[in-house]
């Protein structure tokens, strides 16, 4: 098993978006996982990945994990790669799931501070169920 990063990265232009939608009230997350992932799986549901090489900042502790966090980011590698064994290297699994976020973070940032199409939470299930799921 490669050894595991110590942290999940996000594009370093990207924390200032975090930031805001943290200090939102209108998004009742309070934690920086919970804005990664939600991230993450909008840009896994748009299919869409960017890289975010050079350009790093360490935004979540993998300490602070929850194993059922862990069993999504799993997934979502072995959907991109069609292979089970992808969750022997976390390094891997953290770099496929951290291109979605990037890919993901600003439309969420718009689904949140858009105030004219009703809550985020509504939004967003929305979003998850009219959008076909990736290939």
């Amino acid at each position: 098993m490669v050894d595991e990063p110590d942290r999940l990265f996000i594009k370093k232009t990207d924390r200032t978006i975090y930031d805001e939608i943290l200090e939102s009230s209108e998004l009742k997350v309070r934690s920086n996982i919970d804005i990664f992932l939600l991230a993450a799986v909008i840009g896994f549901k748009k299919g869409q990945r960017i890289s975010i090489k050079g350009n790093k900042d360490g935004y979540v502790l993998t300490y602070t994990i929850k194993d059922e966090d862990r069993i999504l980011m799993n997934a979502i590698a072995i959907h991109e790669t069609k292979n089970e064994e992808i969750i022997q290297n976390q390094k891997e699994v953290f770099e496929i799931v951290e291109e979605y976020a990037h890919a993901g973070i600003t439309f969420l940032r718009e689904m949140v501070f858009d105030k004219e199409r009703g809550s985020f939470l509504k939004k967003f299930e929305s979003y998850l169920r009219d959008i076909p799921p990736p290939k």
